[in-house]
């Protein structure tokens, strides 16, 4: 950049592209951030929410009337048996002032009350 004159049109050219570049970089941090820092359930939402429209609805319908999730883990040891864990049931708990939009979440293994 100390190379090119601040009238140079290149110069213009490569500062918008950096900024193209750190606004991209900016959205997609904040996007994350909102994903990781936000419910659970809604983590999880948008990740298995199918593209197809008809099957959207049909889970929109079913996560819905849910105030659970169901999270497993996928994994396997260093010799690549697999590992069987079970599902965590992720509970929504209505929190004390009544408001459902602030539910609170309490983790439990499946079969557990």
């Amino acid at each position: 950049l100390g190379r090119l004159p601040p009238s140079s049109g290149q110069r213009k050219v490569f500062e918008n592209q950096i900024n193209n570049v750190k606004k991209a970089l900016d959205n997609t941090k904040d996007g994350f951030t909102k994903i990781f820092q936000g419910p659970v359930s809604e983590a999880y939402r948008q990740v298995y929410r199918p593209d197809e429209e008809e099957k959207q609805e049909y889970f929109d319908r079913v996560f819905g009337k849910k105030d659970y999730v169901l999270l497993g883990v996928h994994c396997h040891t260093s010799g690549g048996e697999d590992i069987h864990l079970p599902c965590i049931k992720y509970v929504s708990v209505s929190g004390t002032d009544g408001g459902d939009e602030q539910a609170t979440k309490r983790p439990r293994t499946e079969g557990s009350n």
